[in-house]
C-alpha cells in the first residue's frame, strides 16, 4: 500500500513533468507557429497546435476541448465551460 507521502511525491513528480511539458510546447508552439499569432488565428486552431506539441514531452495523453464523452461534462457554477487543453494520467478516448 503506498503512504501518503509516496502518493504525494509522485503527484509532484507529474505535476512538475506537466509544467515542463507545457513550457516546451510554448517553445516549439513560438519557434514554428508564431504567425498564427500574427495573423490572428482563431484560439482553437492555437491550442490545437500547442496540444499536438504537449504529447511528445508528456507520458500524459493531450486531448482538445475534452468533455468527457458528454457522460460527466466539467462545469462551473452550474454553467458548461470547456477546457482548451487537458493533460490527463489514463486513456481519454
Amino acid at each position: 500500500m503506498l503512504r501518503e507521502a509516496q502518493i504525494l511525491a509522485m503527484t509532484t513528480q507529474r505535476a512538475a513533468a506537466a509544467k515542463d511539458a507545457v513550457i516546451r510546447g510554448c517553445r516549439k508552439l513560438l519557434k514554428r507557429d508564431l504567425i498564427l499569432l500574427a495573423i490572428g488565428a482563431h484560439e482553437q486552431a492555437i491550442c490545437h497546435r500547442l496540444a499536438v506539441y504537449l504529447e511528445p514531452f508528456s507520458d500524459l495523453n493531450v486531448d482538445c476541448e475534452y468533455n468527457r464523452q458528454r457522460v460527466h461534462p466539467k462545469s462551473i457554477r452550474d454553467g458548461k465551460i470547456k477546457p482548451d487543453i487537458l493533460m490527463v494520467a489514463g486513456a481519454v478516448r
